[in-house]
């Protein structure tokens, strides 16, 4: 494992864009030497920030692909628009579409290469499924790691979740953490039984990280959110929609995933008309976290795919 604190560590840069109602946004760019053999928007996860993918990231680079990743709007350090800054709040993942087109305007990705891939993970995957088919010529490959293509809802039946969520909302609490969660406690962030990866170091970088800049701490999600994403992945599964994805499609799914639904995974691969799919067996959520003797195979499969 390789830890990098900062992305000027990993050989990057920082850089930040401004959305027009006003969010500022961080993203990073991780350039190569000469030229790049081709480019990659590395979309992260819920909660998630730019250090934490600086490893892959950066693996990416040395195999010849320059490198764009962002910190989504409430998350990392970019902007947040309540109060508690460990809430995951949005009113609509269409927001979360029009920051990285921001990004990615103000970075000239589609100048970097011809050859542009999208390597989304968890809610980075959903969104950059919603983005390959609102923008086709923005990639030719698309990569989804874990992808929240439907979520489990834990002791919350999944048909009622939305509905019980939409009377939150009208009770006036979309601003609230969704129940069972809350903010940030580091006593109940433990390695033990934890949903996300089998690998103790990787687990531990992130609460190193949350000690080091508080400020890249989320923690629970809102109901909106909850919400907004419900919306989002209804959009996602129609068959109108995902005949729309043109692009190869290479997707990674987690043997031991309690956090995304597999089984929709598989559905998306089977209803995408260009789609690989890949099961990593004893894999948990956070499939590029994972122990090297689960995270090797899956990056090996990314790069042979990326040089297709």
């Amino acid at each position: 494992m390789t830890d990098f604190e900062n992305i000027e560590a990993a050989g990057g840069t920082t850089h930040w864009a401004r959305t027009p109602d006003g969010t500022s946004l961080r993203y990073g760019v991780l350039p190569t030497d000469g030229t790049p053999r081709g480019a990659v928007l590395l979309l992260p996860g819920y909660s998630e920030f730019i250090e934490k993918y600086l490893e892959t990231g950066s693996e990416l680079q040395r195999a010849g692909y320059s490198v764009l990743l962002l910190d989504w709007r409430g998350q990392g350090l970019s902007d947040r628009k309540l109060s508690d800054h460990h809430k995951g709040h949005v009113q609509s993942m269409d927001e979360h579409i029009g920051d990285v087109t921001q990004v990615l305007a103000e970075s000239g990705f589609v100048n970097w290469s011809e050859d542009r891939a999208i390597l989304g993970l968890s809610m980075g995957g959903h969104l950059g499924l919603r983005l390959a088919h609102g923008t086709p010529d923005l990639c030719r490959k698309l990569i989804l790691i874990a992808p929240m293509i439907d979520m489990r809802t834990g002791p919350i039946p999944r048909q009622l979740a939305p509905v019980l969520t939409s009377a939150m909302i009208k009770l006036g609490r979309s601003t609230d953490y969704v129940f069972t969660t809350g903010p940030y406690d580091p006593e109940k962030r433990v390695f033990e039984g934890n949903p996300l990866t089998s690998d103790e170091n990787r687990f531990g970088f992130t609460r190193r990280m949350y000690e080091l800049n508080p400020e890249l701490i989320v923690s629970g999600p809102t109901y909106a959110w909850l919400q907004a994403a419900f919306s989002s992945v209804q959009l996602i599964k129609s068959k109108r929609f995902r005949r729309g994805i043109t692009q190869s499609v290479l997707i990674a799914m987690a043997g031991a995933d309690t956090v995304v639904s597999n089984l929709a995974i598989k559905k998306l691969a089977l209803e995408l008309p260009r789609a690989q799919l890949v099961e990593s067996p004893c894999a948990r959520h956070e499939i590029l976290q994972e122990i090297d003797s689960i995270r090797e195979p899956i990056l090996h499969e990314i790069e042979r795919f990326l040089q297709k």
